[in-house]
């Protein structure tokens, strides 16, 4: 009798290990969430990335690089033409995603995709649910071996958008810190 009990313990164990193994979907397993974003942030598609990020990075991205397009380079990313920058007024017409999506696209067509050689191995050591709305990553790369980065995301909706530590303030400040500005944050 005991035997018989041992034995459906232990096949209620392996089903139950079965059901917990399978794939679950992106909302069930964190690291289906890093990895979609992941590939998204390597595709160089800055409008599908901007929508993979919450309102508040896209502020600060803004907030932390509008300066810059006072110079003609990025100026003319936002004008169409070279040697001119856009007015306040030109400006207050784009959104925050729409700024997001332009500094990348020129920036990209200047240096290509900055997130790919910074990014491109990187790989999740550790992942914890928050509470029910929210998803962090300990990622690693070759590069921040010593001191991997988080990441977070909030499910907004039926989406996960990267909250904070947000990757787009890291390369604002190095963007500000190569035109001699303080990075801010």
């Amino acid at each position: 009798m005991s035997s018989t009990l041992a034995m459906k313990n232990i096949i209620l164990a392996l089903v139950s290990l079965a059901c917990f193994s399978c794939d679950r979907p992106a909302e069930l397993d964190p690291d289906k969430i890093f990895a979609r974003f992941h590939t998204i942030l390597l595709k160089g598609d800055y409008s599908v990335l901007a929508a993979e990020l919450h309102p508040s990075v896209l502020r600060s991205f803004r907030e932390r690089l509008e300066f810059s397009t006072e110079q003609p380079r990025e100026g003319s990313w936002f004008t169409g033409g070279k040697d001119r920058h856009p007015t306040k007024d030109e400006l207050a017409k784009i959104d925050d995603s729409k700024f997001f999506v332009t500094y990348m696209t020129g920036e990209s067509e200047v240096i290509g995709n900055p997130f790919i050689e910074r990014y491109r191995d990187a790989k999740v050591i550790a992942s914890t649910v928050g509470k029910k709305e929210y998803r962090h990553f300990v990622i690693q790369t070759e590069e921040t071996v010593a001191q991997p980065a988080v990441l977070s995301f909030m499910q907004v909706d039926d989406k996960w958008l990267l909250i904070f530590p947000s990757f787009v303030d890291l390369h604002a400040n190095r963007v500000r810190a190569a035109k001699g500005r303080i990075p801010e944050g």
